[in-house]
């Protein structure tokens, strides 16, 4: 897979490896703020998991690519723990969201989690940033 990748950005920024939110709450990253696909491309490219809001239910979520469908820009991967509209079973369940629909998304400390192998599919991308699989 090699380094980071940023989307439009050239080349990978070391300095963008790690995440902190601001007390105020904004993203920031050297005092520059993050956007949702930077947070979500280096959470995939370092294993983490990232928690944040979406639909204004709490989410833990392991995301394990980024991309486009189209022009709406998703994640795929597995949602651990946290509150979903449809309900989350027991050690949680893989998930397509639209990125733009996370408010307050970090990347978290903790385990990067997956579902039973052969369980992943997806549909919602199309046009990958970043995926911890070989396509």
């Amino acid at each position: 897979m090699g380094g980071p990748c940023f989307g439009d950005r050239a080349g990978p920024q070391s300095d963008r490896s790690v995440v902190t939110v601001n007390p105020l709450g904004g993203r920031r990253q050297g005092g520059v703020a993050l956007t949702n696909q930077e947070i979500l491309v280096t959470a995939v490219n370092s294993r983490k998991p990232v928690t944040g809001y979406y639909d204004g239910r709490r989410r833990e979520f392991s995301p394990h690519s980024v991309g486009y469908k189209g022009t709406v820009l998703h994640t795929h991967g597995w949602q651990s723990a946290g509150q979903s509209k449809s309900g989350l079973p027991p050690g949680g369940m893989w998930r397509c969201l639209d990125a733009s629909k996370f408010v307050g998304l970090a990347i978290a400390d903790g385990e990067f989690r997956q579902g039973p192998p052969g369980t992943e599919p997806q549909t919602c991308i199309d046009r990958f940033i970043a995926t911890i699989y070989r396509y």
